[in-house]
């Protein structure tokens, strides 16, 4: 049990459970080790808790057939349809998977929320890198993504804990204003040519 490695929570048990079975004065170790695993027992249930809230939201938005409309509008309005179906925020997440770092506990919950939190970190690596440069902050060089690209990366967050619908939202702006761009070029050919 070093100081400087993390344990998981049924190996804490474990050897919490063997301590106590000699007449060995630990001078108080037991007491803070058991400390630990109350405290990993409690955050164990509140991540049960958000990684339920997180299930359920993937489940209905993966569940959802529909074809998504990907314009500003569109996202505004579905995002009012969640109102009421809380999900965890990504900085939430990040914040309960550090509690349990700072116990140094593992558990099973730990694993899969830092899966959650690195898939939608990733997502946004990604998707800060399409938005212009006054919009990004300090990502790689911007990428001219096309249409498709704009639209791949929208549905990619369909499938995180947490939907980051602010970027969402700019992305759909962009594409927004591209399309309208496109359709005021398309009509200055069209009466340049008639």
């Amino acid at each position: 049990l070093s100081p400087n490695s993390h344990t998981s929570l049924d190996d804490l048990e474990y050897y919490v459970n063997k301590g106590k079975a000699y007449p060995i004065d630990f001078e108080g170790r037991l007491e803070k080790l058991e400390q630990k695993i109350n405290a990993a027992k409690e955050w164990s249930v509140k991540a049960k808790e958000m990684l339920k809230m997180i299930d359920q939201a993937l489940v209905e938005e993966l569940g959802e057939t529909n074809a998504r409309v990907w314009t500003h509008a569109a996202v505004v309005a579905a995002n009012e349809n969640r109102i009421g179906k809380i999900t965890p925020s990504l900085k939430l997440l990040v914040a309960t998977a550090h509690e349990i770092k700072m116990l140094r506990v593992t558990t099973e919950e730990e694993k899969i929320m830092r899966g959650h939190i690195s898939k939608a970190q990733k997502w946004l690596e990604r998707a800060k890198q399409m938005l212009p440069k006054k919009q990004r902050k300090k990502s790689a060089a911007y990428v001219k993504p096309s249409m498709d690209d704009f639209i791949q990366i929208c549905e990619d967050s369909r499938s995180l804990a947490d939907p980051c619908i602010d970027i969402v939202l700019s992305l759909c702006a962009e594409m927004d204003n591209s399309k309208i761009w496109l359709a005021e070029a398309a009509e200055l050919l069209k009466s340049s040519n008639a």
